[in-house]
């Protein structure tokens, strides 16, 4: 758990770096690679195909992705994104066979969270008061639950 807090925590400080334009010199593309995954943060990042169980690149600018190992977890955080693109990613991860768990949108922004029958789960989320936001893709967890519960038993 204090992994993904750590990730998480490396997850939030790129991203509010690279949104607010903080940084004095802003690399193009920077990777952190360790066992328990990868972060890479940058400019025009390539949206990673082999780990977003074949979701659709969305209509924006990635600026982060994060790689967790022991889940199949990906996470990107995209920027430059418009609420009409926003409408339109939802409406096609409704396509893809994503059944809502939680929707919602206001004036602020939208959320969806989903799940299709082999079990993986999506979370998009949109700010439209800055335009950016994240999508969140996780694998049917079903086999590491297994393994996790058989290695605690042993």
């Amino acid at each position: 758990m204090k992994k993904i807090a750590i990730i998480t925590l490396v997850f939030t400080l790129a991203v509010t770096l690279l949104l607010s334009g903080c940084s004095l010199i802003q690399p193009k593309v920077e990777s952190i690679q360790t066992s328990d995954g990868e972060i890479i943060v940058g400019e025009q990042i390539s949206w990673p195909d082999s780990n977003m169980g074949g979701l659709s690149k969305p209509n924006a600018n990635i600026v982060t992705v994060i790689k967790a190992r022991s889940s199949g977890s990906c996470a990107v955080a995209f920027s430059d994104m418009s609420s009409d693109a926003a409408s339109q990613y939802i409406a096609t991860l409704k396509q893809q066979g994503y059944q809502s768990i939680i929707e919602t949108a206001d004036t602020s922004g939208m959320l969806f969270s989903g799940s299709k029958a082999d079990g993986s789960t999506v979370v998009f989320a949109y700010s439209s008061d800055s335009n950016d936001g994240t999508i969140t893709f996780t694998p049917n967890q079903a086999n590491t639950s297994i393994q996790e519960s058989t290695s605690a038993q042993t």
